[in-house]
């Protein structure tokens, strides 16, 4: 196994959207370096414990997918949008624990 990169670049950008959504945009990256740091995120949450403030341990898992920027996407908004059509990609994979690639 090659290894995961460790963190994400200055540049790049978390965002929660809503709910238990998160955003996390990559300036200046391929789908495929994209992919990587999904995948980096997945395994790292899945592998950490977390503790809540009455010493509950517990763990968890996210899904997600990739997009990259092309001619039909020439904003955020359409990112988002196109993202959020594809939701239901990562519900279904998250139970296979893999990430949806669009």
């Amino acid at each position: 196994m090659r290894p995961r990169p460790q963190r994400l670049r200055a540049t790049d950008i978390v965002s929660r959207v809503g709910g238990e959504d998160f955003m996390v945009l990559l300036p200046n990256s391929r789908r495929e370096a994209a992919v990587e740091v999904a995948e980096n995120l997945r395994q790292t949450v899945s592998q950490t414990e977390f503790r809540c403030e009455n010493d509950t341990v517990f763990a968890t898992t996210i899904s997600g997918g990739a997009l990259e920027m092309t001619e039909g996407l020439v904003s955020v908004a359409d990112l988002v949008e196109r993202s959020d059509g594809n939701h239901f990609l990562g519900d279904y994979l998250s139970s296979l624990l893999r990430l949806a690639i669009t």
